[in-house]
């Protein structure tokens, strides 16, 4: 029998060797699965229903409490089925992928102020991705932070090295923090 080995939080495991630096195109799959029990403290609402078809980007489901917080899809295809829970709660979405991949189009256009942006990461869902601290739950967009934190790294076990993602891509990036 093993020796059983407790950790408590905030310990490093010093493992030796490091995984290989190599990024594989991999075959997707064709049913994906979204599930808005993963984002804590929103109460989803569905925009969308069995038999839908959606483009990537596009909205699948608001929080209640701010409903200009909209959910995309990640890919383009038929929404097959909306699985619930108890009370109704929303469990997951299942998509039947396409073979092509049709997007939402969007377009950045006017000058990069505060409001702009705002209002851009708003309208093409992407506002959920921006954390508050230091609960990390969505931000709130009538509230303005004291400061604004870009990540540059993670720590958490089997995260690949973003300095490696980054390169050849350094342009776009910096683009990004601007």
């Amino acid at each position: 029998m093993g020796k059983k080995i407790s950790l408590k939080k905030g310990f490093n495991l010093s493992l030796l060797g490091e995984a290989e630096k190599q990024i594989n195109e991999i075959e997707p799959d064709e049913l994906f699965g979204f599930k808005p029990t993963d984002f804590e403290s929103i109460n989803p609402k569905l925009i969308v229903k069995e038999g839908d078809k959606v483009k990537a980007g596009q909205a699948l489901f608001f929080d209640k409490n701010q409903p200009n917080i909209k959910f995309p899809s990640t890919v383009s295809g038929k929404v097959q089925e909306i699985l619930r829970g108890p009370k109704r709660i929303v469990l997951a979405i299942k998509i039947l992928s396409d073979k092509k991949q049709v997007f939402e189009k969007c377009k950045f256009t006017g000058k990069l102020t505060k409001e702009n942006i705002q209002k851009f990461l708003l309208e093409t869902n992407l506002w959920w991705i921006i954390q508050q601290r230091p609960f990390g739950c969505i931000a709130n967009p009538n509230d303005t932070p004291k400061g604004i934190f870009i990540s540059g790294f993670d720590s958490s076990p089997l995260a690949p090295d973003l300095s490696y993602l980054i390169q050849g891509n350094q342009e776009a990036f910096n683009k990004g923090l601007k």
